[in-house]
């Protein structure tokens, strides 16, 4: 994940995001990476499964 933030902030990218699916413990390593939760997707993988949105500003 440090090489991917490394290379965004030399491209002048300033907000990382990422969703996932919420209750994954992929949203336990963008919290430890820093992201914070900033919002969600209903029923975006369907069947009612709802995704957690989560940002980083660089």
């Amino acid at each position: 994940m440090k090489k991917v933030i490394e290379e965004c902030q030399k491209q002048g990218i300033k907000v990382l995001y990422a969703y996932v699916e919420s209750g994954s413990q992929i949203e336990g390593f963008l919290s430890s990476q820093g992201f914070e939760k900033a919002g969600y997707f209903r029923n975006r993988f369907g069947k009612g499964q709802d995704a957690n949105i989560f940002s980083l500003d660089l």
